[in-house]
């Protein structure tokens, strides 16, 4: 199925493949939680590559700040991503991220820094925003 994720006229991000038969469903039963006549399969994330345009912060509810990655937008899985969670500052410290770099986003984080420069230049094939 996974090969016929890119064919679809629509985003989806795993599978449940189920047990169709009533009978044997009765057999396999539940677990505490779930049928065991039914699995869920999530799909490796969407990524894009973008610049990092700025860092913002956020006030949670309970007054926690989180720093947020303000992005050029960039279209990853069918949706325009323009902000991303950095988690904390450890977080910023081991991905080594300045403003101004282009990296590996995921929804809805940062999965690596890639590059470092101007806005002009290239990275493995990817043109920035």
């Amino acid at each position: 199925m996974a090969g016929k994720r890119e064919s679809l006229a629509y985003e989806i991000d795993g599978i449940v493949v189920k047990v169709d038969r009533t009978a044997l469903q009765d057999e396999l039963g539940f677990t505490g939680k779930a049928p065991r006549w039914a699995i869920a399969y999530k799909y490796a994330a969407r990524a894009g590559v973008t610049v990092l345009r700025n860092v913002g912060w956020q006030v949670g509810r309970t007054g926690k700040l989180t720093p947020v990655a303000e992005l050029a937008p960039v279209l990853i899985g069918g949706t325009t991503v323009r902000n991303a969670t950095l988690h904390n500052m450890d977080e910023i410290g081991r991905l080594a991220v300045k403003i101004g770099d282009l990296s590996r986003w995921n929804v809805p984080e940062m999965s690596s820094r890639r590059w470092s420069g101007s806005s002009t230049e290239r990275w493995q094939g990817y043109q920035h925003a």
